[in-house]
């Protein structure tokens, strides 16, 4: 039985990397700068950020100025009760 390679890709993990005395990785492009050079707490956040980055299969995670899907549907849902008129609102809650 013959070992064989796979033929999918190994994804790096990216590294904490240094600049301007702060911590940071870089993902997709995106500098997510995680606290002061050398400190526990900023190799703590490296962790955390790699291992939610991992089970997100490399997607990153949405910043508080993005807006997610959910948002996006409850938001779309309210507009829509808005522009109904009462008797109609009670059939699409139902």
């Amino acid at each position: 039985m013959s070992a064989r390679k796979s033929s999918r890709k190994q994804a790096r993990v990216p590294s904490l990397r240094q600049c301007n005395n702060r911590g940071f990785v870089e993902l997709k492009g995106r500098r997510i700068y995680l606290g002061p050079w050398g400190a526990h707490e900023t190799e703590q956040a490296y962790e955390r950020t790699i291992a939610e980055w991992i089970s997100r299969r490399g997607q990153l995670p949405a910043t508080s100025s993005e807006i997610t899907v959910v948002e996006l549907c409850l938001s779309y849902w309210q507009h829509c009760l808005e522009l109904t008129c009462p008797h109609e609102r009670y059939q699409l809650l139902s």
